[in-house]
């Protein structure tokens, strides 16, 4: 879901997409390979929303794909850490989505941030050395779950990547008091649901960890994840 909703909010700020960006994903677990489609609750938000991702198939992460971009964004820890194992020189671009939000949205309070490569690099500098390890910064994975688990990640990721995308062309950073909930990484996360169940669509393979990369031509390269 992210992937489609970043690509949207960035093009909602006049960037054309293919010309001055590229939004694409990659995964890392165990269904990265399998080229399955999209988890069915996953579609039905993101047709709700008048997003068509029927289309979309799963791929495995790459290295190659860590070094050609300029921002990666997951939506859990763990995969911003198989990230950077397999890419170390990548440490200041990856980021779970949630906490690259929580530091724009801080940062932003005392001082401006600056849009593209240059907010990416300022906000690498300002996470603390916990960053790896909390899962407080996760977007619950909704896979396995209900419908009301899909929608309230959805909405979630809705709000976050508006942060980013104003991040990444220089708007101004909304404040925390206009998305109550969203980005304070002192709440404790909601319990993930059974990873095992299949959820409403048992003819669809589950999503696999989602790597979503955003790849800027005239701005940046720019990269995110999963759900």
């Amino acid at each position: 879901m992210a992937q489609y909703m970043l690509a949207g909010a960035l093009a909602a700020r006049g960037l054309r997409p293919g010309q001055d960006f590229e939004v694409s994903s990659a995964g890392v677990g165990d269904y990265a390979e399998t080229q399955s489609a999209i988890e069915f609750g996953a579609w039905r938000e993101l047709s709700a929303r008048g997003i068509d991702a029927s289309g979309h198939k799963s791929r495995p992460l790459t290295p190659e794909m860590l070094q050609d971009t300029d921002l990666v964004l997951t939506m859990e820890i763990a995969q911003a850490r198989a990230a950077v194992v397999s890419h170390p020189d990548s440490l200041g671009r990856v980021f779970s989505l949630k906490e690259f939000a929580q530091l724009a949205v801080e940062t932003a309070e005392t001082m401006t941030v600056p849009s593209g490569s240059a907010g990416v690099s300022l906000l690498a500098q300002k996470r603390t050395n916990s960053s790896f390890t909390s899962r407080h910064l996760d977007v619950v994975d909704p896979m396995g779950g209900t419908s009301k688990d899909f929608a309230q990640c959805a909405s979630q990721i809705a709000d976050l990547v508006e942060v980013a995308a104003d991040v990444l062309v220089g708007l101004p950073i909304v404040s925390p008091g206009a998305m109550p909930g969203v980005i304070d990484a002192r709440d404790k996360p909601p319990v993930p649901p059974n990873r095992d169940s299949r959820g409403p669509n048992s003819n669809m393979l589950r999503q696999p960890d989602m790597v979503d990369v955003a790849r800027p031509r005239g701005l940046a390269k720019w990269f995110r994840s999963r759900y």
